[in-house]
């Protein structure tokens, strides 16, 4: 952390005035229509039981050859109810699948509010405080009704256009909150320290915050603890 002069500003310093059915592939056969089978009566003709016309009488009629039926091509079987409810199944789980995996490589994490990338910078608190930005009899736990002064380092050195936003909490619940302007020195700086010890002087825990101007980035936070019977 720079110790220069010119890095270190006290609250009251900078505050002053200015400031989707399946298509059919190529060849393949229709299942309906190749399941028809011929009327294998259609291709018959009808044979006389006996012919006797220009035969001797005692004569035998000449024996009728047996007329062969050609073979009837078998037709297509549909496949069982079963394995089209499996077919069915397993297709359905790819197609999840398949969705899943497309919507995790195009979306984006939304970064949650108030999320920082780096850790704060810490807060020193003590019973008094110098020109410099330097507490002295620094503690984290104070006796009832004493004065504490705070000096909080930044994550990361600020520019001289830069606006902060100072949040004291005690017990969790916000007691006093102020905006300090930018820095009328155009100088960047990375200490920041109060203007005077925190008013509130009652029992419990105190945290001191420095967040940036959206209340977004954390820049330092710290905490120490009032005895209880404070006045």
């Amino acid at each position: 952390m720079n110790d220069d002069d010119d890095s270190r500003q006290g609250i009251r310093a900078r505050m002053r005035p200015g400031r989707a059915e399946r298509p059919r592939k190529a060849g393949e056969p229709n299942v309906l229509t190749g399941a028809a089978v011929p009327n294998q009566l259609s291709g018959l003709t009808t044979q006389p039981a006996n012919v006797t016309t220009g035969t001797r009488p005692g004569a035998q009629p000449a024996p009728v050859p047996a007329r062969t039926t050609p073979a009837t091509p078998a037709g297509r079987q549909l496949p069982a109810i079963p394995t089209l409810i499996f077919l069915g199944f397993v297709g359905l789980t790819a197609f999840r699948m398949l969705g899943q995996v497309l919507e995790g490589a195009t979306t984006d994490p939304t970064p949650a509010p108030g999320a920082t990338a780096i850790a704060p910078g810490p807060v020193r608190f003590g019973t008094n405080l110098d020109d410099d930005c330097t507490v002295s009899g620094e503690a984290a736990t104070f006796d009832a009704g004493a004065d504490v002064w705070w000096s909080a380092e930044m994550a990361t050195r600020q520019d001289a256009t830069a606006t902060v936003v100072v949040i004291v909490r005690r017990d969790g619940a916000e007691i006093e909150r102020e905006v300090v302007p930018p820095d009328d020195s155009g100088t960047p700086w990375s200490v920041l320290c109060s203007g005077g010890p925190v008013a509130d002087r009652d029992g419990g825990t105190y945290r001191v915050e420095v967040w940036s101007e959206g209340v977004t980035v954390l820049h330092a936070a710290g905490e120490y603890a009032m005895a209880p019977g404070s006045g």
